[in-house]
């Protein structure tokens, strides 16, 4: 019973605050946070515009961070912070990053896996901060742009498609209802058939 209490001390202020906690969930966990978000926007549950907005600043704030990581600390440091495979994804891009940053940069808002450690890369690299922001924020509007005609056209097909299955079920039981009909109707027509010889 303590641990439904506690639960349910946790989970009140979600209910009350949930773009609070939208928010840090999308600093933190990124996509992961986002698109439970938009479900709930679609649903009518949350506002869309807000979750949108909340998506792109948390974004750009978490961005911010690393980019000051990777501005601050010696190199070595910061992939030694980033760990194994995210090392391994610096490497593979350092060439190109060194020639084109900013279109790596906002491409990687479009690759799985890429943007913090570009974000680092960024910083290590000195990339002018306003061109950085700049850049940043315009990958991290169409990113949301992107998903949210995704999302719109899905919940659209979705709506259709739940219409259609609807219109199936009806036009299905009027076929058995004819079907039925007919039965009975040849039934009878064979009984009376029957009767008379």
């Amino acid at each position: 019973m303590e641990f439904f209490a506690a639960l349910q001390n946790v989970l009140a202020p979600l209910s009350l605050h949930p773009y609070i906690f939208i928010f840090i969930g999308l600093f933190f966990f990124g996509e992961t946070v986002f698109f439970p978000s938009l479900y709930l926007a679609f649903r009518g549950t949350l506002d869309i515009p807000v979750v949108i907005g909340l998506m792109i600043g948390a974004t750009i704030a978490s961005d911010l961070v690393w980019y000051a990581i990777g501005r601050s600390l010696p190199k070595t440091t910061a992939i030694r912070l980033m760990g194994g495979r995210a090392a391994r994804v610096m490497e593979s891009i350092s060439v190109f990053f060194g020639t084109h940053r900013l279109k790596t940069l906002y491409g990687s808002k479009f690759v799985y896996g890429t943007r913090t450690v570009v974000q680092i890369m960024s910083g290590m690299h000195k990339t002018p901060f306003w061109k950085y922001v700049s850049v940043n924020i315009l990958g991290t509007a169409s990113l949301a742009l992107l998903i949210l005609v995704l999302a719109y056209i899905t919940n659209s097909t979705l709506a259709a498609l739940t219409d259609t299955v609807h219109a199936l079920e009806i036009g299905f039981l009027i076929l058995i209802a004819i079907v039925a009909l007919i039965h009975i109707f040849i039934r009878q027509a064979i009984s009376r058939q029957w009767f008379r010889s």
